[in-house]
């Protein structure tokens, strides 16, 4: 029986098809395959051969192509992200079933792929041949199903997962309209075949189906998938590290992951839900494109990946990335023509050489020269490749490509499958074929570009995972692909950078009309005039309101001239700046207000700060009077600078005439310097004019109703913008200001419920929230200075006095606030911050000074009448920082800030430029993990920051929580959300954060993570008996030496196949049957041994409990 069993693995092997028929053997080979002798044989035999061939099987390697995908179906079983559907209807006067039934059997009689098993043996995939397989042809009544029915039935066969281990790779199902008319449906897994193959099934599947009753009419198999596995095994062996060395140095130094803004949080682990958007190009652009391939020595082909690659440069921005070509794997002409999965992926890399001004001809150039060297290379396998570059796995997104590019011509067939294929109907003898078109449902990356060339026609297919983006972001960019490749045509030596990714109404939507914010205004007007005619309105109206003491507009009014005209006499000019170091009370408010009326700038400078800062912040104004109390300042006092106590001066300031000084003071005057911190060390002052802040009051004015703002709180140091807003907009329209020292202060007012309007920082307001602080008479909370969750805002929403809550933006260099979002009672998605306020534009911007579309982060640039002059005696960084506007008259801040538009115009804030870090590759968005971390019970607040640097930089979690917490419990709950990258490797639980004197987190004073800290994520050994039994099967499938209780699987250099390995030895040690995807999410022994004593443990559980049934019998007994 051996030898029978040898010599029909050789036959099956070399493409030599057996099968039974009515008890007789049916043998087809290849010419020259078949000698007498072997034909001899196998008459003789043939008894033997009918019992023995249904059973028969050939056992063999997978190509590496199928390993990849093997290895994919087995971390996610349930996905169908590799199914390949078809459907016919078939109509004909008789029943077709039949007909179709041998031609299928034929089909499956002559590709031995589609009567293959793939089980693992020992933790290794195999393909298992059956020597012969009758098809099981699934048949439903479908008669009396309506359309949608009909839809949903086919989409449910289509859907429904394979087991290749037991079922294969192939079924068909068959649905019964009527006594005429069927339904077929195919399906297979891409395991089995490719589209080409796809494509020859069809077409051989209506030539049987022709041919029914009379000859087979297609010719040998000459190759069999086996075949092409040992050839490919030969090849490697022979040529593997010639071709390992030229993608090793062609991918070196490359960024492996591709980093596109998507329109929602990646998920941990990687999705396959998908959808396609389809773009017929435009005909005349088509044949530009097809003269242009012509004048660079090129194919369409290439033209098309170079437009391709430019809009995922421009839209990611990187200058340097790599995208994915599949190719048919079919050059050798000996295994053109077999059936199975054939194609492998390469990965084209693009350096974008924006610096040397490189146009849209020269990247063509480029893509050419390196297709085809990757062409000339393409048998070494993509998933090799990934071996060999020793890619750190991350679960959540495929390896070394994320988008791939692929160009399909139609096929050559035979007419009648071309025609069918091309959603023609056809007629096959009497029988009637037509296409019932398959939704693309499934995406296999993050996003693939697929081109479809007709002669007539040219069709681009965005497939894209729709976990990951929203319908209205890929036909955009689909818009912005067919943008570019116009404009590369019409200027092709114009760089790249340059070219319009936004079409002319685009262009509209984003500069001009999402910025159309136009309020007329008196531009004449002063801070202090607004106040001064304010006063003439309501002079008896109380104005301030600090502690225990008040004042009405016109005594405040008459103080701050008399002040005014003291400072006058010693000295003080139009301009000159007068610095003000006040305990915040009366005197501090009459002080700002004289510094204005005598036509000069006041410099806050706050009394708490210390002595050095105080004089930094002076020497940089250059002030030449301080405006203090008691012995604050003292120190400071020399020739240049005179010190004016009011304390001391109380007397003669009081014997000044406290009417108006008569001193004009145009709009465009110095107001305030506010000091900022500078990256250098040196402070540096921001000079605000009064129409740059009369601006932001007149948006405000109109914005806020008097009630609102009648009793709003003045929390905020003077050294800060905000407090421009708290001080200024109550006492320009009657209201009064309820003075604090700082916002936590708020409980301890004694007019704390007179309060109406609060205006402070995010984590103060939390901290007020907490403390259930919020005055019963708050109607409106305004949020800035830092990123605003939208779990505060619900809270906010639900005390029952708060009407509205805003969040406003707005760096000092734009005068407080640039943009407004009014935010929604009960929305959950991220908070954004609206849109720019009255007489301010604002516009995202690449790095090439170039409007970015909606969904694609830009860096934030402000204008309009609240920029401020700039950097007080700092025109090189006022020439760097405020720059020329492209788009219309006046200057432009940049922000620094990162932020993209959403569909509807509003402005999402995404973080710091300089807030982002590339860790190991991976472009990490530090606020995003923050947030993760604040969603875990018990966590109240995180912070997160890159400690070292590479390659030894890792990130480190501060968090509060009001209860106890464990550290180890953060890390594994992190790894549930987010990406192994993103969770920190340290975590240090501190007692509350440092703060600002405005009550914002001081990420500088944060304490360096101490040796405790770091022992925590030392090494640890395993202790467990489960942890230590884990460690043991870890060292004997990766032969590592050192296994750690926290070392990940993949940093010690695990993978896919080995993740089987390790599986099958969990499976065989502890009786338990894991999913593959249980790898990536439970990467280290610590977290897998804890699952594993826990299933058991249930499962213990379970069996000690008596059934049911038994339970109630026993009852009956007794």
């Amino acid at each position: 029986m051996s030898d029978l069993i040898d010599l029909l693995s050789h036959l099956l092997f070399h493409g030599v098809e057996l099968s039974i028929e009515g008890g007789k053997v049916r043998v087809r080979a290849p010419d020259g395959v078949l000698t007498k002798e072997t034909l001899e044989t196998l008459r003789s035999r043939k008894d033997e051969l009918v019992r023995v061939l249904p059973e028969h099987h050939v056992e063999s390697p997978l190509s590496v192509g199928q390993e990849g995908l093997w290895f994919i179906q087995k971390s996610a079983p349930e996905s169908v992200a590799y199914n390949v559907a078809f459907a016919l209807r078939i109509a004909s006067e008789s029943d077709p079933a039949p007909a179709l039934r041998r031609a299928l059997q034929k089909l499956v009689d002559r590709h031995a792929v589609l009567r293959t098993r793939f089980p693992a043996v020992n933790g290794t995939p195999r393909q298992r041949v059956r020597g012969h397989h009758t098809l099981d042809l699934h048949e439903t009544d479908a008669s009396g199903m309506d359309a949608e029915t009909l839809s949903r039935a086919t989409a449910a066969i289509h859907q429904r997962p394979f087991d290749l281990e037991r079922e294969g790779a192939f079924r068909v199902s068959l649905l019964r309209c009527s006594a005429g008319e069927v339904l077929l449906l195919l399906c297979l897994h891409h395991i089995a075949c490719d589209g080409w193959s796809f494509r020859m099934l069809v077409d051989e599947l209506l030539r049987l189906y022709e041919a029914d009753g009379k000859p087979n009419p297609l010719p040998p198999v000459r190759r069999t998938y086996q075949q092409f596995v040992a050839w490919q095994g030969e090849r490697l062996a022979s040529q593997g590290e010639t071709l390992r060395r030229f993608w090793s140095n062609e991918l070196h130094g490359a960024p492996l992951v591709l980093d596109l803004p998507t329109d929602r949080t990646r998920p941990p682990a990687q999705t396959f839900t998908g959808a396609t958007h389809e773009r017929v190009l435009d005909p005349a652009l088509v044949e530009g494109l097809r003269a242009f391939s012509r004048e660079q020595r090129t194919t369409l082909s290439t033209v098309l990946l170079s437009g391709f690659q430019l809009l995922l440069h421009r839209t990611s921005g990187q200058e340097d990335l790599c995208v994915g070509s599949i190719v048919a794997g079919r050059e050798h002409e000996e295994f053109a023509g077999v059936f199975g999965y054939m194609v492998n992926q390469v990965a084209i890399r693009s350096c974008l050489d924006t610096a040397g001004a490189q146009g849209f001809a020269s990247l063509v150039r480029q893509t050419r020269d390196r297709v085809l060297a990757a062409m000339e290379r393409q048998d070494h396998p993509f998933p090799r490749l990934v071996q060999d570059l020793h890619v750190e796995r991350d679960p959540s997104r495929p390896p070394v490509v994320q988008v791939s590019f692929v160009h399909q011509r139609v096929q050559s067939l035979g007419e009648t499958a071309t025609r069918l294929l091309a959603g023609a109907p056809v007629v096959v003898g009497a029988t009637r074929f037509s296409l019932v078109p398959q939704q693309q449902r499934i995406s296999e990356l993050d996003l693939t570009l697929e081109v479809t060339e007709r002669p007539e026609s040219v069709t681009l297919g965005l497939r894209y995972n729709t976990d990951l983006f929203d319908a209205s972001s890929i036909e955009r960019m689909s818009s912005h692909l067919e943008t570019l490749l116009a404009a590369g045509v019409a200027h092709p030596e114009r760089p790249v950078s340059l070219l319009p990714l936004l079409g002319s109404e685009e262009r509209e939507h984003v500069l001009v009309a999402w910025n159309r914010t136009a309020l007329d205004h008196d531009r004449c007007a002063t801070l202090h005039g607004l106040f001064e005619a304010q006063a003439q309105k309501t002079p008896d109206a109380t104005a301030i309101l600090c502690g225990d003491q008040s004042t009405t507009y016109a005594a405040l009014n008459r103080r701050a001239n008399q002040l005014a005209h003291h400072l006058r006499r010693q000295g003080a000019l139009p301009e000159s700046r007068i610095a003000v170091c006040v305990e915040r009370s009366l005197d501090m408010i009459v002080s700002l207000f004289a510094v204005l009326k005598v036509g000069a700038a006041y410099v806050p400078v706050d009394p708490a700060y210390p002595q050095a800062r105080q004089a930094l912040m002076i020497e940089e104004s250059q002030a030449a009077l301080l405006i203090t109390r008691g012995t604050l300042g003292a120190s400071f006092a020399n020739d240049r600078l005179r010190r004016v106590a009011l304390d001391e001066a109380a007397a003669p300031i009081a014997a000044e005439p406290d009417g108006a000084l008569g001193t004009q003071v145009l709009s465009d005057q110095l107001a305030y310097l506010l000091t900022t911190s500078g990256s250098t060390g040196r402070p540096k002052a921001v000079a605000i004019e009064h129409r740059n802040a009369v601006a932001m009051l007149q948006w405000s004015r109109a914005e806020f109703p008097v009630e609102v703002l009648r009793g709003t709180l003045a929390s905020t140091s003077i050294c800060f913008d905000l407090s421009v807003f708290e001080i200024f907009l109550p006492l320009s329209v009657g209201a009064t200001i309820v003075l604090a020292d700082n916002a936590l202060a708020l409980p301890h007012l004694a007019a704390r419920e007179q309060v109406t309007l609060i205006n402070t920082v995010p984590s103060a307001m939390a901290e007020l929230l907490r403390q259930n602080a919020v005055p019963k008479s708050a109607r409106v909370i305004n949020l800035a200075g830092e990123k605003l969750s939208q779990e505060l805002v619900q809270k906010l929403y639900g005390l029952p006095q708060v009407e509205r809550v805003y969040n406003l933006y707005g760096p000092s260099e734009a005068t407080t606030y640039s943009t407004s979002a009014p935010m929604v009672r009960g929305d959950q998605r991220d908070t954004s911050i609206g849109r720019p306020i009255a007489n301010t534009v604002a516009y995202l911007l690449d790095r090439h000074f170039e409007p970015v579309p909606p969904g694609i982060p830009g860096e934030l640039y402000l204008g309009g009448e609240g920029l401020a002059r700039g950097y007080f005696e700092r025109p090189a960084l006022t020439a760097e920082r405020f720059v020329p506007n492209p788009f219309g008259p006046g200057r432009l801040y940049r922000t620094g800030d990162l932020a993209r538009h959403r569909p509807e115009g509003e402005l999402e804030f995404l973080g710091r430029i300089d807030n982002q870090i590339k860790l190991r590759g991976f472009r990490i968005e530090l606020g995003e993990i923050e947030a993760a971390l604040g969603r875990i019970a018990g966590v109240d607040k995180a912070i997160v920051v890159a400690h070292g640097t590479a390659p030894r930089q890792h990130l480190v979690a501060y968090w509060t929580a009001s209860g106890e917490g464990i550290v180890e419990d953060l890390q594994p709950q992190l790894a549930t959300t987010l990406p192994v990258f993103m969770v920190p490797d340290v975590y240090v639980r501190l007692d509350a954060f440092p703060l600002t004197s405005t009550g914002k987190v001081d990420r500088r004073a944060l304490p360096a993570p101490s040796l405790t800290d770091m022992k925590r994520s030392a090494h640890r050994e395993p202790e467990t008996p489960t942890e230590q039994t884990l460690a043991s099967i870890w060292r004997e499938v990766l032969g590592a030496v050192r296994i750690g209780l926290d070392d990940s699987f993949f940093h010690l250099g695990g993978h896919s196949l080995l993740s089987v390995q390790v599986l099958d030895r969990i499976r065989t040690t502890f009786g338990l049957e894991l999913p593959l995807r249980a790898m990536f999410e439970m990467p280290t022994v610590h977290v897998l041994a804890k699952h594993i004593d826990a299933t058991n443990a249930l499962r213990r559980l379970a069996q000690s409990q008596p059934a049911p049934g038994s339970a109630r019998r026993q009852s009956g007994r007794l």
